[in-house]
């Protein structure tokens, strides 16, 4: 009978829960600076796990005319979110 937990496996339980952590407190934390700070550090470990997965699943993959146009399409999804944000903190769009 296996006692030990596999090295991915412990790692995304540790994850997990760390992640889930920091949620939790800055849930009970309510609005604010630390609030905004922990939420960050949740969304920017998860955002690079997800974007490394994106790019070990298609950029590795793909044939260089598909690699092209997905980098010219997440180059305008990302020109329009900062020009949001950009624009969100004046108060105009």
């Amino acid at each position: 009978m296996k006692t030990e937990l596999s090295h991915k496996s412990a790692f995304f339980l540790v994850t997990v829960l760390m992640s889930g952590g920091l949620v939790a407190l800055a849930l009970w934390l309510g609005k604010g600076q630390i609030a905004f700070v922990l939420f960050s550090l949740v969304l920017l470990y998860l955002g690079r796990k997800l974007g490394w997965w994106l790019s070990k699943a298609s950029l590795y993959d793909d044939p260089l005319p598909v690699v092209l146009i997905e980098c010219v399409i997440w180059g305008v999804v990302l020109r329009r979110h900062l020009r949001y944000l950009r624009f969100q903190g004046a108060g105009r769009k």
